[in-house]
């Protein structure tokens, strides 16, 4: 019996400090996160993108799935609803056009949207997109007005009523993010890895 009191110390020990260790970190403050709440914001559905206007820092956009499109004019102080003209608030993504910020372009389950007056009202553009998931919008730096749409199936390239497959080399096509380099490289993250295709290139190549 002393032995077997002898082992269980040392145990007992161990866990009192494990057990001082997170009482500890629960009671410390978080002084490594510095992320501010902004109250009045849009708490319907998941954030999945944010847009500031770079032409007035005030103004920031935030299209929620679930949820919507949001504007804030205050620096995100208050939000206001900017659902006007969309058929549901299911949304994936929100692009702004560089050369004009009254411009915005919408990604969601049916297709893409544009809106010519920051948001305000939103109409349906691309019709051979209709009714699909939009995952997210880039713009070709090389051609005025070009974007890419990424999809559940594959990727798009168009503008106004004007559009095409782009999907050539991809081995999965269930698209989740675009990016473009400066260079005019553009780079797809799909669930088979990452693709790239060249400065007027017609086609992807994995780079993984």
């Amino acid at each position: 019996m002393r032995q077997s009191s002898r082992k269980l110390l040392p145990l007992r020990s161990l866990w009192a400090g494990w057990i001082a260790v997170l009482l500890f970190c629960a009671s410390a403050p978080v002084s490594w996160a510095n992320h501010v709440h902004m109250q009045g914001g849009p708490f319907l559905g998941v954030v999945l993108s944010v847009a500031v206007d770079p032409r007035d820092p005030q103004v920031l956009y935030a299209a929620a799935y679930g949820g919507g499109v949001f504007r804030s004019r205050d620096r995100g102080a208050s939000w206001t609803v900017i659902n006007q003209g969309l058929p549901n608030r299911q949304v994936f993504s929100l692009l702004m056009d560089p050369a004009d910020s009254n411009q915005l372009y919408l990604g969601t389950d049916q297709g893409i949207f544009h809106s010519s007056d920051k948001g305000t009202s939103w109409k349906p553009v691309a019709p051979l997109l209709k009714g699909r998931n939009i995952r997210a919008l880039v713009f070709d730096p090389d051609s005025s007005g070009l974007l890419y749409a990424a999809t559940d199936q594959g990727v798009f390239q168009g503008k106004g009523v004007v559009w095409r497959q782009g999907s050539r080399g991809l081995t999965n096509k269930d698209i989740r993010a675009l990016v473009v380099s400066p260079a005019g490289k553009v780079y797809a993250g799909t669930f088979g890895g990452v693709f790239k295709k060249e400065q007027k290139g017609s086609s992807w190549t994995p780079i993984n």
